[in-house]
């Protein structure tokens, strides 16, 4: 009889609103209005993301027989002295506790690049593209002129994201060597 396993991980996108606070000048203030239409009930923030990650993990909790885990947030853009990394350096704090708090796994995939960024002296990279400039042009150098996702990033000047937000194969295979421990841990 094989375990079941729920790994969480949420991407940044509904917590890098929170970015627009007026620090940092991230111009992300139309992002904020927009997932207020889509019908969320709060301003995207810490605390509503805090209460939505204990609501997924209690929810797997009751109604699953699942051993959990959640993964702190990658890196955004690989300037770690940025706000938005400073910010995503928090939520995945703000993670690392409600693990503990509910007994669950931590995959610790935001240190992880931390300490690759640094051990390779590419700690001050590019920062994060707030106005998803970059994101788009990628997707059309893809998708229109057929370029694989390794070369944008490297074009891109980035080590484990295509373009500061999406993991590229480097930082994916961070990603499924934290996962892959977590499974054989459950095995």
């Amino acid at each position: 009889r094989r375990e079941l396993v729920a790994v969480v991980c949420l991407g940044a996108d509904r917590h890098f609103v929170h970015l627009d606070d007026g620090v940092g000048g991230t111009g992300l203030q139309s992002r904020r209005e927009e997932h207020l239409a889509e019908g969320l009930p709060e301003q995207p923030g810490p605390e509503s993301y805090r209460a939505n990650m204990l609501n997924i993990i209690r929810l797997l909790k009751d109604q699953t027989a699942a051993r959990i885990a959640v993964t702190s947030n990658p890196v955004l853009g690989e300037d770690l002295a940025s706000v938005a990394n400073d910010r995503t350096r928090n939520y995945s704090s703000m993670l690392f506790q409600l693990a503990v708090q509910e007994g669950i796994t931590y995959l610790p995939l935001h240190e992880r690049q931390e300490e690759y960024l640094r051990r390779t002296g590419r700690d001050s990279g590019r920062p994060h593209d707030a106005d998803s400039t970059l994101m788009w042009t990628s997707i059309f150098r893809h998708y229109v002129f057929r370029r694989d996702f390794e070369s944008i990033s490297a074009e891109n000047g980035f080590a484990l994201t295509t373009e500061g937000l999406h993991l590229n194969e480097a930082g994916a295979v961070m990603m499924a060597d934290l996962v892959e421990s977590f499974l054989r841990e459950s095995a």
